[in-house]
């Protein structure tokens, strides 16, 4: 007996035992198989082979369903039977002459239960969610900081129940308080295993985290744009796919489930090129030094040793304001101050700087508007594009600016009216 070569069968019990079954050609032999005695042949459908050639009498085709509709498997197939006899010992007149010989198959309803192949399904995971940013100390906010940060991480997790392997890859977005985008930073393709749980590190020194974490960490040069300007939000858009080129097997009816889930870790070390801004006032002079001006050539200095251990060189800048806050032009009133503060290579070991700060008269009778001073702070991570300092994480307990040994000191002569 042949049936179609599209079938195979597990073929659970014979009430003949002399019996064979190839899978590859779809044959069951019985051997020595006694005539008067009826054959009941029982298995199970194990494959349906979409991959085998049709033929004229066997044939199975699938056809996919339009829109949201079912797809149909039409199966055509023949049996071929044939019975042979080694001889027939019989003398004339004693063969019956209704001998026949006969073979009929019954088969019931075939219910697909699952599918093995390459399949291709769609996955929407869409938008993965935003993470909102709080708290953002004013010094990280100005539109001239670049917080190049020097390793931020994007780990991420998708817990897949579907037994075909997949890749995912998409867009990190970082908006502002108006959901304006602000930056944008492709993700290369990343694999995703099946009926598993898939552990992915995204960053920019992957020797700085512990691969053995994760299934896979992902090299992305320019993930520090994500942060360069402090955002309101971040988001990830993924786009997700099977993949089509290995074989897998499915469930049919079955409701399959991707999880995916992100977080951000962004520690506050500079990489080369980083600078942020901080700015302060120290005012509240002006009750003491309105009626006053400086002799010509004449001169106040403020002097200190800045201890500083913060691994981070700053540049110091000041003006002169007045009693309502504004600045005041340096062609009236000039400040100048020396030196850049030298960083702590270690973020430990303090470096100690000499600072001077002059303020002068350049109109006369000027010092009488001054109310004091306005300091902005650039820190850096290299002096000028020199010695960078890279990879240290700055610790509010740890990272201490110490200004000690303040003196001031008049040079020259100043000029009081009491009147």
């Amino acid at each position: 007996m042949q049936i179609p070569s599209y079938m195979h069968l597990n073929v659970t019990s014979c009430s003949e035992k002399n019996y064979s079954y190839d899978k590859n050609t779809g044959k069951i032999t019985l051997t020595n198989v006694k005539t008067a005695s009826p054959i009941y042949i029982k298995g199970m459908i194990d494959v349906l082979d979409f991959k085998t050639k049709g033929t004229s009498t066997s044939k199975l085709t699938f056809k996919p369903g339009v829109g949201n509709a079912d797809g149909t498997v039409d199966m055509k197939g023949e049996i071929e039977t044939s019975i042979v006899f080694d001889e027939v010992n019989a003398t004339a007149g004693t063969v019956p002459t209704n001998m026949y010989l006969s073979a009929k198959m019954t088969m019931g309803k075939i219910t697909i239960n699952s599918a093995k192949g390459k399949f291709d399904p769609e996955i929407d995971l869409g938008d993965l969610g935003n993470i909102e940013i709080n708290d953002v100390p004013d010094f990280l906010t100005g539109d001239d900081v670049h917080v190049n940060l020097y390793n931020p991480v994007l780990e991420l997790e998708i817990n897949s129940d579907i037994a075909i392997a997949g890749t995912l890859k998409g867009n990190i977005v970082a908006k502002d308080k108006n959901n304006k985008t602000i930056a944008q930073v492709a993700i290369p393709t990343m694999n995703i295993k099946p009926n598993a749980t898939t552990r992915i590190c995204i960053c920019k020194y992957p020797d700085e985290v512990n691969k053995s974490k994760y299934d896979e960490v992902k090299k992305v040069d320019n993930l520090s744009d994500i942060l360069a300007t402090i955002p309101k939000t971040i988001q990830f858009e993924a786009d997700a796919n099977a993949d089509a080129t290995k074989e897998a097997e499915i469930k049919l009816g079955h409701q399959y489930t991707i999880t995916p889930k992100y977080n951000v870790s962004a520690p506050l070390a500079f990489d080369a090129g980083a600078q942020i801004t901080y700015r302060d006032t120290l005012d509240g002079w002006n009750d003491d030094i309105k009626d006053c001006e400086l002799a010509e050539g004449s001169y106040i200095e403020l002097m200190s040793d800045i201890e500083n251990k913060l691994p981070a060189y700053l540049k110091l800048s000041s003006n002169a304001i007045d009693v309502d806050g504004n600045e005041i032009a340096k062609e009236l009133i000039e400040v100048k101050v020396s030196n850049i503060i030298e960083a702590s290579t270690d973020g430990t070991t303090a470096k100690t700087t000499p600072v001077t700060i002059t303020i002068s008269e350049k109109k006369k009778g000027m010092l009488k508007k001054v109310d004091g001073l306005t300091f902005k702070i650039e820190v850096a991570a290299d002096d000028n594009g020199n010695n960078p300092i890279v990879g240290k994480t700055i610790n509010a307990y740890n990272h201490t600016i110490t200004a000690k040994n303040i003196k001031v000191k008049l040079v020259g002569k100043i000029i009081a009216d009491f009147n």
